[in-house]
Order: structure tokens, then C-alpha cells, then sequence
């Protein structure tokens, strides 16, 4: 674990808070109505787009990039294949699909 200076997160806070300010001007001045992104459908469309770019990172699609180093594939899509079974996972998790299964395995 790194430990950093608070110095620069007061900084990258201060930045955020200006952001946001000059937003709620634009929506104001433009009298723009709030819309509200439900975090799970949020959530769910980053989990494509991150299973995505891990499908397009398995051995077999780099090899189109030229020849791979030995052991490369042994060593990659393993750890590739479980972080797609992660994302996998909690997109089920935020889609409800998982406590269905619960209810219907009877757990």
C-alpha cells in the first residue's frame, strides 16, 4: 500500500467541487432538467465494457499483433478467464440474476 500525500487529493477534491459548481450553472442557465443514473445500470454497462476489453485481451486475439512470447498464454488467459467470470458475476449480482438463482436452488 502507498501512502500519499493528502496535499494532492485536497487538490484533485477542489477540482471536482469546481466542476460540479460550474455544471449546476450550465444546467441552471440552460434550465436543464436532473436526470438520475441508477448506480446499478451504471455499474452494469462499465461490466461490459470491462468484459469486453478482457475478451479482447485472451492470447488467442493477440496473436493477430504477431507471435506471442512462450508461456505467455498459459499465463495470461487463466488470469484473464477469472476476471471475465468476476465481471460475469457481479453483472448478475447487479441485474438480480443471482438472488433468482438462490430462490430457485432453494438457498
Amino acid at each position: 500500500m502507498e501512502i500519499r500525500d493528502n496535499s494532492e487529493d485536497k487538490i484533485s477534491v477542489k477540482k471536482v467541487k469546481n466542476m460540479l459548481n460550474n455544471l449546476q450553472n450550465i444546467k441552471t442557465a440552460l434550465n436543464l432538467n436532473l436526470e438520475v443514473i441508477k448506480n446499478k445500470r451504471l455499474i452494469s454497462s462499465r461490466c461490459g465494457k470491462i468484459w469486453e476489453i478482457l475478451c479482447d485481451t485472451e492470447t488467442k486475439r493477440l496473436r493477430g499483433y504477431g507471435k506471442l512470447p512462450d508461456g505467455l498464454s498459459e499465463y495470461l488467459d487463466c488470469r484473464i478467464h477469472d476476471l471475465i467470470n468476476s465481471i460475469e458475476q457481479i453483472t448478475e449480482i447487479v441485474s438480480g440474476k443471482n438472488d433468482k438463482r438462490k430462490i430457485r436452488d432453494g438457498k
